[in-house]
C-alpha cells in the first residue's frame, strides 16, 4: 500500500524516486533480516533500477544519486554477505569506497552525507574483513572504524556547539509534523490555519530549503482534481502563513515559497539529528548512549505524523514517517534488551506485537525478551 502511494503520488520526481528507494531499502532490509532471500534478492532488483533512475534523472554527481548508490550497494554487500560470495562481497565494498571517496571530494570530508557514505563503506569493511581476513586486514578495518566514529564524534559535538540556542531563543519559532502540523512561538500556539493550509505549511516543512512553485503546491494539496481556483486559493494561504510567520520566515521569491528556518526549529529535523546520533553511538559500542538518544528521537513525535493533512503528497509522507518511527522503536527496544531492560522490553513487545503482528522483528525481540527473563527467573512462566 505504501509503495502503491509513493508511485501514484505527485510532485517532482526525483522526490518521489528518492522515497521509494528510501522504501524499498527499508524492505529489503528487513527481508534480510527475515531470512526471505528470496524476497530480499526481488527488492534488490527493484533497488537497481530505482537507483539507475535516479541517476539517469539527476546525474552521476547529484547528492541523491550517490545516496542511490550507497543504498544499493549496502543492499548488494548484505546479499553477498548472507550468501557467503566472497567476490560478491568485495565487489560491493569496492563500490562503497569509491562512493566515499567520491562523496567526500565533491561535498566535503565533513558533510553529513560524506560522512555516511563513509561509515557505510567502513562498516562493510569491517565485517567483510571479519568474514574473510586476514588479520591484517581486520586491524586495519578495526582503525578505520575508530577514525570514523572520532570523526562523527567531533562533528557531532561542534554541531551541538554551534547549535545550542541563546537564552534570548526563548521565543524562537518552533514547528512540528512529527504530529499536528503546526508552529508555536515560545509557549504560543499560531494560527496556521485549515487543513489545506496546513497542508501547504507541511510541504514546505518537508522540502527544507527547496522552494515550491504555487503549482507544485496545488498538486500537492489537492492530488489529481484541484478546483478552478486552486492555485489563487493557495496563494491566499500563502498570504496569511506569511502574516502570521512574518516576512523574515516566510519568504515569496519569483513565485517561489520557502521557508526560513534553522534546522533545529522543526521537530523532524531534531529526530533524524538524535537517530542519527544514535547510530554512531551504537557503532562506536555505546548502547547505553544509543538508547538514550534513540528515545530523544521518538520523544519528537507527538501522534500520527502530519495529522489531519490532506492529500495523496502528505499520505505518503505520513506512512514513511510512520514506518521510520516505529524503526526506531524497534531499535531502542533492541537496545533495551541489550542493556539488560528485559521486563520492560519484554512488557513493551508483548503490547506492539499485538499491535502490528506481521512484524517478524518485534516477534523476534519479543521471543529474545522472554528467554532472557526465563535466564534470570528460571521460575518465571511466559504471560
Amino acid at each position: 500500500m505504501a509503495r502503491s502511494l509513493l508511485r501514484s503520488g505527485r510532485g517532482p520526481e526525483d522526490d518521489r524516486l528518492d522515497l521509494e528507494l528510501s522504501a524499498v531499502s527499508v524492505l529489503a532490509e528487513v527481508a534480510r533480516r527475515g531470512h526471505r532471500d528470496r524476497v530480499a534478492d526481488r527488492l534488490l532488483g527493484e533497488l537497481e533500477t530505482l537507483a539507475r533512475r535516479v541517476v539517469d534523472l539527476l546525474g552521476e554527481d547529484h547528492p541523491t544519486s550517490g545516496s542511490a548508490l550507497v543504498a544499493l550497494a549496502s543492499a548488494e554487500f548484505a546479499a553477498a554477505t548472507a550468501a557467503r560470495d566472497r567476490d560478491r562481497m568485495e565487489r560491493a565494498v569496492d563500490v562503497l569506497a569509491l562512493a566515499a571517496q567520491k562523496t567526500s571530494a565533491t561535498l566535503g570530508a565533513t558533510h553529513p552525507q560524506a560522512l555516511a557514505t563513509l561509515r557505510a563503506f567502513a562498516g562493510a569493511e569491517y565485517e567483510a574483513a571479519a568474514l574473510l581476513g586476514p588479520e591484517r586486514r581486520r586491524a586495519d578495518a578495526r582503525a578505520l572504524v575508530e577514525s570514523v566514529a572520532a570523526r562523527s564524534r567531533n562533528l557531532r559535538a561542534a554541531h551541538e556547539s554551534a547549535e545550542a540556542p541563546a537564552p534570548e531563543d526563548a521565543d524562537a519559532l518552533r514547528f512540528s509534523v512529527l504530529g499536528p502540523v503546526g508552529a508555536r512561538r515560545g509557549e504560543g500556539v499560531l494560527p496556521t490555519g485549515s487543513p489545506r493550509q496546513r497542508a501547504l505549511l507541511a510541504m514546505l516543512l518537508l522540502r527544507g530549503d527547496h522552494a515550491a512553485t504555487a503549482q507544485e503546491l496545488t498538486a500537492a494539496i489537492w492530488d489529481e482534481d484541484p478546483p478552478a481556483r486552486a492555485e489563487a486559493a493557495v496563494r491566499t494561504y500563502a498570504h496569511r502563513l506569511r502574516k502570521c510567520l512574518g516576512d523574515e520566515v516566510f519568504v515569496n521569491k519569483h513565485g517561489r515559497y520557502t521557508l526560513r528556518i534553522r534546522d533545529t526549529d522543526v521537530d523532524l529535523a531534531r529526530a533524524e539529528a538524535a537517530a542519527s546520533a544514535a547510530e554512531t553511538a551504537v557503532a562506536e559500542g555505546d548502547a547505553e548512549g544509543g538508547r538514550a538518544l534513540y528515545a530523544a528521537a521518538l520523544a519528537e513525535f507527538s501522534g500520527e505524523p502530519l495529522a489531519g493533512v490532506p492529500g495523496l503528497y502528505a499520505e505518503r509522507h505520513r506512512t514513511r514517517l510512520s514506518e521510520w518511527r516505529q524503526t526506531l522503536l524497534e531499535r531502542r527496544v533492541a537496545l533495551d534488551l541489550e542493556t539488560g531492560r528485559y521486563a520492560e522490553a519484554a512488557a513493551e513487545l508483548t503490547a506492539l506485537t499485538a499491535a502490528n503482528p506481521l512484524r517478524e522483528h518485534l516477534r523476534e525481540l519479543l521471543t529474545v525478551a522472554q528467554h532472557r527473563l526465563r535466564a534470570e527467573d528460571p521460575d518465571r512462566r511466559p504471560r
